[in-house]
This record gives structure tokens, C-alpha cells and sequence, in this order.
């Protein structure tokens, strides 16, 4: 079942794209075992050139005027502090290394392993960074990383060691040492919690080097850290700072060998790997090396974010929640860069990145750097403007926005109140997307309102790009469609209508904009949302974070969702359920059925577009579109008919039946329960 599995998304692919991949992939495998005996042999902490140190970047006090952080933020610090984690969903669980033994490190790394773990103040203070809180399961620390599983054993959740590692409670314990009564505590847990890292995990060994991805988001929060620490008037000690220095050469060596790039399908994982360079490239100096990672990175961050971000401001990648993800990680990875000094930036016009290996970049030549333009060049920012317009548009009236797509949760750094009160605790928010619109805004001279805001704007506060280029008016959607018309046109074929009675007032100061080129229409006012999915769901070839959500409905009326699009829950550790959630069975779109518009069997991250979503008409008065997923034309017909909502569905056959959708007074009732965030799930079917 998996060869015909693996020979179907075979045909999937360009065939000259195929045989770079097998190319690629038959090299690593012949490699992977001189590699993986080499590793063995030797310490893989070495290799760190003399010299190599770190130069902080902040300049004193980056929080500002802030007087006091978000109290679910506190509350996460608080609990993290204690050695209890609540990561995707798993609940609050101890991560403490709880077992009597010696740690588990390869032979020739024990002696640099053992000297580390000595540094710290508490030897008690022990993480179980291998552990997936989830399941309980627990990856082999003597596990060579290119041989480490995913999705095996069933039901393990590698995600969940992962999000751990990312070291996102680092930054928040340095903004807690700025607030509180003894900022020793803090830091000190600071120290001991990178110490305690860098000690369990040598370099290229366990379930935490698996993915360039995570990598550099880690290494990103643990330089922001020290560097808070810094600037707050609370520095580690001077050899705490010295492992700090080996370790981000290690991280960025890694990275820099690891890239996740290829002609035609990167995505954010690519721009992590970026933000993971720019931190290693802007916060070491003693060595030339650094400067190349940061030429090189700023290239391509600005790269990217023109590819990564289509001209109407929406993700490439078909997801709300993967589009702030990706903005958090370039506007991140472009700060650190901007906060360089400028005898970095003179520097860098003569650093040579082509000893990177790899020559993933945009343009043949090495890339131009020029140090009186900074790090962001004008495009970007028009870009980046036109991403917060977008995340704005998307966030309806409770302050939550509308998913499409997948939503793993996942975050570049985490200074924000994305977190809700829930008996009698604090959660994280996944669709509380305020702390990404804040950096955006800042970005083009909007004042913070977070703190990971005021961070951002000390870090820029070196660099004068100044206003990006005003954006183009909001494009047409389509040509104008009357929507009577085209339903009398279609008179004759099955259809379906759902009314949805609205108050008049959620109807005052309705607006309405359109994204074609992401593919979704949006109706709000201060108390009403209405999105209308419609457009090419894959803009990246693959739709490897899309769903079959073609056509799909999201409706909100004075804070209550009546349709919501129920999110993503799992990925790898339960392929079912995340079939589950991709199907079109669990959103509001025309059924016809069991059928789907897209295969669900050709893997967890492929779903070409096959059927074609074409929106032929949008305007303030309602939309018109369609898809060809089920042989023969589908449509669907949105239109406001004074206060009434009317959503009517036609199948372009007059053999097909359109399977009517079922609803719990004014609630669409979805196939599968609602997660509004990675590993979550509501009984209710909204939260």
C-alpha cells in the first residue's frame, strides 16, 4: 500500500523535479552511513573556531514604557519556571528529567556534556527535552538525527519535543526579570535552562536536530534571550556567554548544511532556517563566517517574503495561521539583521556566502548587499503592509481569526498576549493573531502594542528604512456578476438554499474585501464576519497546508460562530484524523456524497488543486464561484438579500444529489469536533 502510495504521488510531481528528488535522495542515502559513524567517532561539539563570541544587539530598556506583561504570559513563565510544560495541546505536564541515571549522550561528547552540565547554578534543574508530553513517549537520545522516525510509534507526537526545544519560554523568562521582585531567580533559570539544553543535546544526535526548521527558530529564542537579559541590566556569566557563542556557531554550521530549499516547493520551514542564520549572523563576531550567514539570509528573507506572500498580502501556503507564522519568521530574521552595527554592515558588503555549499539562492551571482540600504529592501515592506491588512481583514469581531487550512500552532517567538483565561488557568490563543499584526505594524511605524513589539522596534531603531511604498488599491476580484441572474441561468439543475436571518444592526458599516490571488472574499462589520473560500488553494503547487475547504463558509454574528471551519488537531501522530479534518465532510461546502474534490491519499502534506476554484464575480452585495472537483461544474451563491444571509449551492448535473448540511439551530454541525489549535479539540464544536 505505500509503494502504490509513494508511485502515485510520484506522478504528482514535474519530472524533472522528480529526478532532482531521487538524485538528492539516493545521496543521502549512500552518505548517511560514513556520516553517521563519523558523528559517532568524534566530539560533535567541536569544530567551534577560537575567537568565535557574541556582541548583543538591544539597546538599554527595549520594553519601554511597558508596565506590566500579559498575565497569561506571566502565568506560562510562572509555570515554566516550576518545570511544567503545556505544549500543543498535551496539558499542563512536568518536563522534568525525572530518571536517577547519568544522562544518555554518545561516548566522545560525554566529557564536553559533562563540563557543560557542571556550569549550571542548580544541578538539579534537568529538562526531559527528548519527551513528548502527549503520549509519554520518549525519543532515543542515541539516536543519530537523520535515523529518528516520524509519525512511528503510532500515536507519538514528535512535534510535541520539538515545541520545547524551541525555547519560546526563554525570551518571556528575560521580560520577567524586568518586572519582577528578583530578577536573579530568572535569570539564573535562564542559564540553567540553556546549559541544561546544551548539555543533554550534542549537536546532530536526538529527536531536536531532526529538522533545520526548529533549529533555527530555537537558537533565535535563545540569543533574544541573553541579549533581553542584557539590555534589561542583567547579564550571565562570562562563561554561560562563551557556550552561548559555541552553540550558535554550532546551530548556524548546522543550518546553513541543512537548508530546506528546493526549486519549486519551500515554504516556511525555509524562511525558520533564515531566521536561524540572521541570529547566528547578526549576534557572532570573531570569525567571517558569521557575515556570510548574514548576507546571506537577508537576501533571501527578502526573497521569500515576495514569494511567500502573494500580491494581495495573503500566505502562499492557503493558511491563515501558517501566514502569521511565516510573517512572525521573516519580520524576526529582517529585525535582527537591521540591528546590526555599522561596522557589521561594511562588513557584509565583502563577505562571500558561497561557501555555503549549497547555492539556494534567487539570484546566480552571490547576493548584493548594499549597507546604506539596511536589511529591508522597498518591496518588502509593501509586502509586509499588505500581510497586516490581510491578517487584519481576516480576524473576526471576537478578536479570533478565521481559519483556512492547517494551524499547528506554531510561532517564530512568543512576547504576546495570544492567551485566553480557561478554568481557571491560561491557554494559548492559536487564533489570536494581535501580537503578529503589532510586529507588521511596527514594521512600517505603527507604536507597539506588545511586548514583542517593543523589541522589534528597538531592534529597528538602528536601522532608517523609512515608509514603505503605498499598496495598490484592493484589486477587483473578477469581472461584476449578477447573482439573480446566474441563479435563473442555472434553474434547471439540483440546488440547495440556506437562509440566515441577521440582525440589522450587525449590517451597519458592512465592508467588504477581496483576496483573489490567496482565494477568499470577506464581509465584516463590528459585529459580523462572513468569508467566502474561492481560488487556487494550492498557490505553491503542492497544497501541502491546504484542505478541501473549496467554496467553504465562515459566519459570525455579535461573537458567536455559526459556522466555523473546525481547524486541523493533529498531524503525523494520527494520519486518520488528520484526513479527517482536511475532508471536505468537515466544512460548510457543497457535498456530493462521500466524494472529494481533492485525493486525501497521495500523503499528510499533498493535496494538489484538481478541481479548479474559480471565483466569477465579488462585491459588497455577494459572490459567485465554483469548482470542478466532482466531474461536473459545482457552484455556490452568496448574496445578502436585506438582512438575510442566503448561501445557495448547485450541483451542474442533473443526476447528482447535493447532500443537505446539517445544522443545530443557527450552528453548522461539522464532521469532527473543533480545534482551535494544534492538538486541541472542543466537543462543542466551537469554543
Amino acid at each position: 500500500m505505500r509503494f502504490v502510495s509513494v508511485l502515485r504521488r510520484g506522478f504528482q510531481v514535474p519530472p524533472r523535479l522528480l529526478l532532482s528528488k531521487v538524485r538528492e535522495r539516493l545521496h543521502n542515502a549512500l552518505e548517511a552511513p560514513f556520516r553517521r559513524r563519523q558523528d559517532w567517532r568524534r566530539d560533535t561539539y567541536s569544530g567551534v573556531p577560537e575567537g568565535i563570541r557574541i556582541e548583543y544587539l538591544l539597546p538599554p530598556n527595549p520594553l519601554g514604557d511597558l508596565s506590566e506583561l500579559n498575565p497569561g504570559l506571566q502565568h506560562f513563565a510562572e509555570q515554566a519556571l516550576a518545570g511544567r510544560m503545556n505544549l500543543l495541546g498535551s496539558g499542563w505536564r512536568s518536563a522534568a528529567f525525572e530518571r536517577p541515571e547519568q544522562r544518555q549522550v554518545p561516548p566522545n561528547t560525554r566529557a564536553t556534556s559533562e563540563r557543560i552540565e557542571g556550569l549550571k547554578n542548580d544541578p538539579c534543574t534537568r529538562i526531559d527535552w527528548h519527551k513528548d508530553l502527549r503520549s509519554g513517549h520518549r525519543y532515543d537520545p542515541l539516536c543519530w538525527y537523520r535515523d529518528v522516525p516520524i509519525g512511528r510509534p503510532v500515536g507519538a507526537e514528535i512535534k510535541t519535543p520539538w515545541e520545547l526545544a524551541r525555547c519560546h519560554h526563554l525570551p518571556q523568562f528575560a521580560c520577567m526579570a524586568r518586572f519582577a521582585e528578583e530578577p536573579a531567580t530568572w535569570v539564573r533559570a535562564i542559564e540553567d535552562h540553556l546549559l541544561d539544553f546544551w548539555a543533554a543535546i550534542p549537536p546532530r544526535w536526538g529527536v531536536n536536530w531532526r529538522c533545520a526548521m526548529d533549529v533555527g527558530i530555537r537558537i533565535a529564542n535563545q540569543l533574544l534571550a541573553l541579549d533581553l537579559l542584557h539590555a534589561s541590566g542583567w547579564g550571565v556569566r562570562k562563561e554561560v556567554k562563551e557556550e552561548a557563542a559555541r552553540a550558535a556557531w554550532l546551530h548556524g554550521e548546522f543550518i546553513a548544511s541543512h537548508l530546506e530549499w528546493s526549486p519549486s516547493h519551500r515554504g516556511n520551514h525555509y524562511l525558520a532556517d533564515l531566521l536561524g542564520l540572521a541570529a547566528c549572523g547578526a549576534y557572532l563576531e570573531g570569525h567571517e563566517t558569521p557575515l556570510a550567514w548574514l548576507r546571506f539570509a537577508i537576501h533571501e528573507l527578502n526573497a521569500e517574503t515576495r514569494r511567500q506572500f502573494l500580491a494581495d498580502g495573503g500566505g502562499f501556503e492557503g493558511s491563515t495561521c501558517y501566514h502569521r507564522l511565516s510573517a512572525e519568521l521573516a519580520v524576526w530574521g529582517l529585525a535582527l539583521a537591521s540591528a546590526t552595527t555599522p561596522e557589521q554592515r561594511q562588513a557584509l558588503e565583502n563577505a562571500d556566502p558561497s561557501g555555503l555549499g549549497r547555492r539556494p539562492w534567487t539570484s546566480n551571482p552571490p547576493p548584493t548587499f548594499q549597507a546604506s540600504t539596511g536589511a529591508f529592501w522597498p518591496e518588502t515592506l509593501q509586502r509586509l503592509d499588505l500581510a497586516r491588512a490581510f491578517a487584519e481583514w481576516l480576524t473576526k469581531p471576537d478578536g479570533r481569526v478565521a481559519q483556512i487550512g492547517d494551524n499547528d500552532s506554531g510561532r517564530a517567538i512568543k512576547l504576546d498576549g495570544a492567551y485566553r483565561e480557561s478554568g481557571g488557568s491560561y491557554v494559548e490563543d492559536s487564533l489570536n493573531l494581535e501580537g503578529v499584526v503589532d510586529l507588521l505594524g511596527v514594521v512600517v511605524g505603527v507604536p507597539p502594542t506588545t511586548p514583542g513589539g517593543s523589541v522589534l522596534r528597538a531592534l529597528l531603531s538602528k536601522d532608517a528604512f523609512g515608509e514603505p511604498n503605498p499598496p495598490e488599491e484592493n484589486p477587483p476580484a473578477s469581472d461584476p456578476i449578477d447573482p439573480d441572474q446566474f441563479l435563473h441561468a442555472k434553474s434547471r439543475f439540483p440546488c440547495r438554499t440556506y437562509r440566515f436571518e441577521l440582525p440589522e444592526r450587525c449590517l451597519r458599516n458592512l465592508r467588504f474585501r477581496a483576496f483573489p490571488e490567496f482565494g477568499v472574499c470577506v464581509w465584516k462589520s463590528d459585529s459580523l464576519f462572513v468569508s467566502f473560500r474561492c481560488g487556487k488553494s494550492d498557490p505553491d503547487g503542492r497544497g501541502g497546508h491546504s484542505h478541501n475547504d473549496q467554496l467553504s463558509i465562515e459566519l459570525q454574528v455579535e461573537g458567536k460562530d455559526w459556522i466555523a471551519d473546525p481547524g486541523s488537531y493533529l498531524y503525523t501522530s494520527d494520519p486518520s484524523a488528520r484526513n479527517r479534518y482536511r475532508s471536505c465532510q468537515a466544512h460548510f461546502v457543497p457535498r456530493v456524497g462521500r466524494s472529494e474534490p481533492n485525493p486525501l491519499d497521495l500523503g499528510l502534506f499533498l493535496l494538489p488543486d484538481r478541481c479548479g476554484g474559480r471565483l466569477l464575480g465579488a462585491g459588497a452585495s455577494g459572490a459567485v464561484g465554483g469548482h470542478l472537483g466532482f466531474k461536473f461544474p459545482v457552484w455556490r451563491v452568496v448574496k445578502f438579500v436585506g438582512s438575510t444571509l442566503e448561501v445557495t449551492d448547485i450541483a451542474e448535473s442533473e443526476s447528482a444529489e447535493l447532500e443537505e448540511l446539517k445544522f443545530m439551530g443557527n450552528c453548522f454541525l461539522s464532521s469532527v469536533p473543533f480545534s482551535s489549535g494544534y492538538g486541541e479539540a472542543s466537543k462543542e464544536g466551537s469554543d
